[in-house]
């Protein structure tokens, strides 16, 4: 039977809600094998993950196996582009010398939202802070804060209604160059993938394919095709891209937990895909596992 691998999932540490432990447990009980762990804009998750990995195996629990990586918030164009950096080596500090001021700059970010916020619905930094329970802070901890304050229902309701691109309290996030962390995955020996790149409703700024062209030319290995928020057009131009650019072919649940309606496990990667990311990273796969006899 072939592999089940949700090679891109969030934990507590950056937007989502589960700890790495419960995320591993959830994953056995919707029978993953392979998960994908791809907080955002940090790698300090990957040792959270590999405790949480040993101490299941440690009471004789059976935990996917964990491909570590991040995903890391870019545009070109100003077109937000979510790349995928699995297995690269962050001791080589290429990837980080990129990141250096992110987090810095998404703070800065975050703060200037929240200032514009307050003018409608009283909220306080301090009230966003009290959310921030993980390593990368974000618009998610905000939406939690509109909806602790009782402003909005759901996390979700308040993407929609108050921190969507459309919005007038939306404040664009810092530029990362796309192109400058591919260059930087790669010279930390990881394997760069973007990540659902389509995607309706996530940005003003349209990706445009000829974008695509020029990333895979730069070193880009794969795309996200199989994504809920790829559907229609959207997942053909992606796959027709694939096939052009000779780029791997993956797909993702993209888990929050609770934050969003994406559920463990209904997309994932094919094992071909697997194994030519295990092949070209520098860091293992934690974990063992079989592949399906070629």
């Amino acid at each position: 039977m072939a592999l089940r691998i949700d090679p891109h999932v969030h934990s507590a540490l950056s937007d989502g809600t589960d700890s790495p432990r419960e995320l591993l447990e959830k994953a056995v009980a919707v029978g993953l094998d392979v998960i994908g762990a791809m907080d955002h804009d940090t790698f300090d998750h990957w040792d959270a993950f590999r405790k949480a990995h040993a101490e299941m195996l440690a009471v004789g629990g059976n935990p996917p196996a964990i491909i570590l990586g991040s995903e890391v918030s870019t545009s070109v164009n100003h077109a937000p582009i979510h790349l995928l950096a699995y297995l690269p080596d962050p001791s080589r500090g290429n990837i980080a010398a990129v990141l250096k001021n992110a987090h810095h700059d998404r703070l800065a970010r975050m703060k200037r939202m929240v200032a514009k916020i307050n003018v409608d619905y009283p909220l306080t930094w301090e009230d966003v802070e009290a959310e921030i329970t993980g390593l990368t802070p974000g618009r998610p901890h905000i939406g939690d804060a509109l909806v602790r304050k009782g402003y909005f229902p759901t996390r979700q309701e308040a993407f929609e209604k108050a921190l969507n691109p459309g919005s007038p309290y939306y404040v664009f996030r810092p530029n990362i160059d796309t192109f400058e962390v591919v260059e930087a995955t790669l010279a930390d020996g990881g394997v760069p993938v973007i990540a659902h790149p389509f995607s309706k409703g996530r940005a003003k700024h349209v990706l445009a394919p000829e974008v695509v062209r020029d990333l895979a030319k730069a070193g880009v290995k794969g795309i996200e095709v199989n994504h809920r928020e790829m559907v229609g057009e959207a997942r053909q131009l992606a796959w027709d891209l694939a096939q052009e650019l000779g780029l791997f072919v993956s797909g993702a649940s993209d888990y929050h937990g609770t934050g969003k309606p994406n559920r463990l496990g209904e997309n994932t990667m094919p094992e071909e895909s697997l194994r030519i990311i295990l092949e070209l990273g520098v860091v293992p796969l934690l974990g063992s596992i079989e592949f399906t006899e070629r």
